[in-house]
């Protein structure tokens, strides 16, 4: 089946996301955790409580660049490390600018950003 390379691109990182959550869950610090509990405590009212609770539950949970460093990290590629994080930073970029915008803000025109993508698919599922 012909997926776009945005699509694809889409998919690969947001299955990345899931098995990491799978695998690592959402950790937040007990600091974070008594901070957010002391900010939604001085809030008067149940109702209004309840609505920051919500817009606020991922707080805290690892950051997409990061989830992503720590599942390619253990590849056996020879990344330096530098380099890892660059690519791992700017996939999350991509992904964050498609989800939200509808295109990547990541290459000069639009069809450099399709090949732009067509190379993180390759290295995402060819490995590095």
């Amino acid at each position: 089946m012909h997926l776009y390379e945005e699509h694809r691109f889409l998919n690969l990182v947001s299955g990345l996301e899931s098995l990491h959550r799978s695998l690592v869950g959402d950790p937040k610090s007990d600091a974070f955790k008594e901070k957010m509990a002391r900010i939604l405590g001085d809030i008067q009212g149940d109702r209004d409580r309840a609505w920051p609770r919500k817009r606020t539950k991922n707080f805290g949970a690892p950051a997409l660049e990061q989830r992503l460093i720590e599942l390619l990290q253990p590849v056996p590629a020879r990344v330096e490390a530098a380099r890892l994080r660059a690519f791992c930073v700017s996939c999350a970029q991509v992904r964050n600018d498609l989800a939200h915008r509808g295109q990547s803000n990541q290459a000069p025109d639009r069809t450099n950003s399709i090949q732009n993508m067509a190379v993180r698919n390759s290295v995402l599922t060819r490995g590095f």
